[in-house]
């Protein structure tokens, strides 16, 4: 079961973790209740990928979606100016 703590100021959150290991992050928030929010989401989703009833690039994939079409486009030229290829338009 996921919880809060609070350090120097900041809020933490302890959890389980995709492998089912203890992690502790900083979670930040205002109080305690928006500060849980947070792990007990992480910890939600966690537990569904372990039980495999997501598929654990989900996450990958909403947040490169996310990205502009010119993110996209210069990852691409990046990646063929490091395999040494040209570009494919200037």
């Amino acid at each position: 079961m996921a919880s809060v703590y609070r350090r120097g100021g900041k809020w933490y959150g302890r959890l389980k973790n995709e492998a089912g290991n203890w992690t502790s992050r900083t979670c930040g928030g205002a109080d305690k209740a928006t500060a849980l929010r947070w792990p007990v989401a992480c910890e939600s989703e966690a537990r569904d990928i372990r039980d495999r009833r997501v598929d654990p690039r989900a996450d990958r994939y909403r947040t490169e979606e996310a990205k502009p079409i010119a993110e996209h486009i210069a990852d691409f030229k990046g990646m063929l100016a490091a395999k040494g290829n040209a570009p494919l338009c200037p």
